[in-house]
């Protein structure tokens, strides 16, 4: 609200005192404004029109609904200003007349000025999981509180008298994010925001893989699934799964005889029977004991006797290869990625075979255009099938040469390491490698 304060100038009239005579002194009526409120918030208020005059009645009026006159005297006119919920400002008079004398005092009242604070409200509020309040704090010069409305029940919000709006949640344990739509209104201005929350996870897991074989699975719960009521089901056969004594899930699935890769589900529900949390399990067709065993290894010289066995690791393979030349088998170094199922065969040394006191050194090297190489990062793929009744290990070059390889080579160097020169011969060849059936 602001003042203005007026210069009240008063002339006063001497008499004229003549020798022998005299005159009565005569006032001249007067009204002066001395101070006034004039400007008003959209809240509204009361004004005083301080004012100096000597007439015998004053009266006052105003030209507007919204600002009333409440008090009319000798030295003050009391005024009220009522709310204004309009965007625009807008402004009125008071007329005040005394002795014939009237002056005007023009009171002004802003419109609503609703703004948020420095917060950037474009990509929404967001509330902690776990649940709480965020604020958002604000600035109105109405009287009123701004209302809110909001689209969903999870979320509660109120005005304080700080300017602030508080967001308020409990733990969103739906198993999903959620986020809902607020509207807030202030007099003529409305203010559209997204309110969100991220859910708190029910479940340490929630995807696993498994091979080919049996297997038992304990799926931890978190703190939170404590607070709730819960059980679990699932959409597969070969899945079981049971809520523990423990709070936890055992989750079971048999041996995949399928002849196929196959996935399923299972779901935590609460005590409405809506799903909260999935997990994703899927298996597979394979394992790594599955391609444990015979095999035959099949080149443009013909087939030949191969068995996979377990390296000591037993994470990769030894695969033993017949030929008539050695009339036995040599070892060779596979890698395996239980992932796509599949074994990469590379060039390497074999010193198992090495006969040293006839200088006989060996070496398995990739064949590719009617060359060799020693090269240790050339190779082959062996791909599995992924057909459980005709199995098959397809072979291909894996790319890692300057040349395609389509076959091996069992080589002898008559020094332990392979070098130009030094090559005594094959001791076998299997230059078109296409495959390992069972």
């Amino acid at each position: 609200m602001k003042r203005i304060y007026y210069i009240v100038s008063a002339l006063f009239l001497a008499a004229a005192v003549f020798s022998g005579c005299s005159k009565e002194e005569i006032e001249e009526t007067y009204l002066d404004v001395v101070e006034s409120d004039v400007d008003f918030q959209a809240a509204g208020g009361t004004g005083v029109i301080s004012i100096s005059t000597n007439a015998d009645r004053v009266t006052a009026s105003s030209n507007a609904i919204w600002l009333k006159i409440t008090s009319t005297g000798q030295e003050a006119i009391e005024f009220e200003v009522s709310g204004h919920n309009g965007e625009f400002s807008r402004a009125a008079r008071i007329s005040i007349s005394g002795g014939g004398i009237t002056r005007q005092v023009v009171v002004s009242q802003m419109g609503v000025v609703f703004a948020f604070g420095s917060e950037d409200i474009a990509d929404g509020i967001v509330i902690n999981p776990e649940g709480g309040q965020a604020e958002l704090a604000y600035s109105l010069n109405s009287s009123s509180a701004p209302k809110i409305y909001i689209a969903d029940s999870w979320l509660e919000a109120d005005s304080n008298e700080s300017g602030k709006i508080i967001f308020s949640a409990q733990t969103n344990l739906t198993g999903a994010a959620r986020s809902t739509t607020v509207r807030i209104v202030a007099s003529w201005k409305e203010v559209e925001l997204t309110v969100s929350q991220d859910r708190v996870p029910l479940l340490e897991t929630r995807e696993f893989s498994f091979n080919r074989d049996a297997v038992q699975e304990i799926v931890n719960t978190t703190q939170w699934a404590a607070s709730m009521e819960w059980s679990v089901s699932t959409d597969a056969s070969w899945i079981t799964a049971e809520r523990t004594p423990e709070g936890a899930i055992s989750l079971s699935v048999s041996e995949n005889t399928s002849g196929a890769n196959r996935s399923g589900e299972v779901n935590m529900l609460n005590d409405a029977g809506d799903v909260v949390e999935t997990i994703s399990v899927s298996q597979k067709i394979w394992s790594y004991n599955f391609f444990l065993g015979q095999w035959s290894l099949n080149s443009a010289e013909g087939s030949f006797p191969a068995v996979l066995e377990a390296d000591e690791t037993g994470e990769g393979y030894i695969l033993y290869i017949y030929t008539d030349a050695l009339e036995g088998y040599f070892p060779l170094a596979v890698t395996y990625d239980d992932e796509t199922a599949t074994m990469n065969l590379k060039v390497q040394y074999i010193p198992a075979l090495d006969m040293p006191s006839i200088n006989y050194y060996f070496w398995w090297c990739g064949y590719y255009n009617g060359y060799y190489t020693w090269a240790t990062d050339a190779g082959m793929n062996m791909v599995y099938n992924m057909d459980e009744d005709s199995q098959t290990l397809e072979f291909e070059d894996d790319g890692a040469y300057s040349n395609a390889l389509t076959g091996f080579l069992l080589y002898v160097f008559d020094q332990p390491v392979a070098a130009s020169g030094h090559g005594v011969g094959s001791m076998a060849r299997f230059t078109v490698i296409d495959s390992m059936t069972r």
